[in-house]
């Protein structure tokens, strides 16, 4: 007879570890969590979760999306010199911050109870830094992330496709007057995918030219200009070798942080050719966010932002993208421990006429709903629900090209600081 393997819901192990962690009062969790070797300060971590997908590989309804039960286990570490704020929500806004340097490495393992073929490992690195003078000062950060999952968002992509995610940031400002600085900024973005795929490698170089003005205490006018370099790589010698784009704009803004708010907002125009046609594209960008505080428990995130890109699978389509984000969190209870999240987004790509996708206007949208318990200052439990559909107005009987929705119910375990 055939012995049957049986995997523990995570939610199991969550309540196993509470139970544990209740009986070793000898235990000081700072000292695992929160180590120091001199200046620097490492602290590790891990969570457990078990999540329930009902459409794992992103099908649409006439293919009969398949579902499976994924557990995932994800260490990670992070290296600390300096004191970096911790962004905690509920706390009111600040201007102020030390000189840091961290390094946060974190590694994803997905086990799939039903298909084995698609388990896989994701690894990120995160660095971020800040250095202030008397004049100057400069902020950084970093992103790397090494993934192998099946993609969403529209296309028939059934397997794990590799591809390696690249984000730099740095901006470097220098105080003129009590009133008044100027920055530059750069931006480099990369999509690295694996050579057997028929998606193009896209890199995106920014750099920015600004300048504030602070009105009053608490508010600041400011505006930018820009230029981008937008460049596509083929992955295969059947793929046309793209054209770069070219890409000019600015900006003109304001940013407040006051006692129970902060808020950003920048609305500004932006020219595109790609090289070699005399073509123009034009359209407006934008940027929003709002950030308030309703009580010490309760605070809602909203963001908007309206810009272009290229897209990945057409070596001369470009597209417009707006999306719309908001969050709620509130916690519960007298002691706090309780916090309940509620969310939602939307999203609208529309194409340009090159690439052949005339009148081509892609939507997302999602809802997520958590709650989550603080057992100790080093232990979290929570449980999500996720809903996520995408539509296109283009053809879906297309080879590639299909609508989705997915549902996701997880529950996690979190250790550390």
């Amino acid at each position: 007879m055939r012995r049957i393997k049986t995997k523990k819901p995570a939610w199991l192990v969550a309540a196993s570890a509470a139970a544990l962690s209740s009986q070793l009062y000898a235990f000081e969790a700072e000292d695992v969590f929160a180590l120091r070797a001199g200046p620097l300060a490492i602290r590790p971590y891990a969570s457990v979760s078990e999540t329930f997908n009902d459409n794992i590989r992103y099908q649409s309804e006439m293919l009969v999306p398949q579902s499976d039960f994924i557990t995932s286990i994800a260490p990670g570490m992070r290296f600390l010199l300096g004191h970096q704020e911790v962004a905690d929500p509920f706390a009111p806004p600040t201007t102020e911050q030390l000189n840091y340097l961290s390094v946060d490495y974190k590694f994803d393992q997905r086990f799939y109870a039903q298909h084995s073929d698609m388990n896989g490992a994701d690894h990120s690195i995160g660095i971020r830094s800040f250095i202030k003078g008397n004049r100057l000062s400069l902020s950084g950060s970093d992103d790397i992330a090494m993934l192998n999952s099946v993609m969403g968002g529209g296309y028939l992509v059934t397997q794990i496709v590799n591809r390696n995610i690249y984000h730099d940031s740095y901006r470097l400002s220098y105080r003129m007057t009590e009133r008044t600085s100027l920055y530059l900024a750069g931006t480099h973005d990369t999509t690295d995918f694996s050579k057997s795929t028929s998606f193009y490698d896209g890199t995106s170089l920014t750099g920015t030219l600004g300048g504030d003005y602070r009105a009053t205490t608490k508010l600041y006018v400011f505006s930018e200009l820009y230029y981008s370099l937008r460049t596509l790589s083929p992955n295969s010698p059947t793929m046309v070798t793209g054209p770069d784009q070219d890409v000019y704009g600015g900006f003109m803004g304001v940013r407040g942080v006051f006692t129970r708010f902060e808020s950003s907002v920048k609305v500004g125009y932006e020219s595109r050719m790609f090289s070699g046609y005399s073509q123009v594209d034009s359209s407006p960008v934008a940027d929003a966010s709002l950030r308030y505080r309703f009580t010490d428990r309760a605070m809602a995130t909203l963001s908007y932002s309206l810009g272009s890109g290229v897209w990945f699978t057409s070596s001369q389509t470009s597209y417009a993208s707006d999306s719309i984000n908001l969050m709620i969190l509130d916690r519960l209870g007298s002691t706090g421990r309780w916090t309940l999240g509620v969310g939602g987004s939307y999203g609208r790509t529309t194409f340009d006429s090159g690439g052949g996708y005339n009148n081509r206007e892609d939507t997302r949208y999602s809802a997520n709903f958590r709650i989550s318990y603080l057992i100790k200052l080093w232990m979290v439990a929570s449980a999500d629900y996720e809903f996520e559909n995408f539509a296109s107005t283009y053809p879906s009987w297309l080879p590639g090209l299909m609508d989705y929705q997915v549902n996701r119910i997880s529950c996690r375990l979190s250790v550390g600081y």
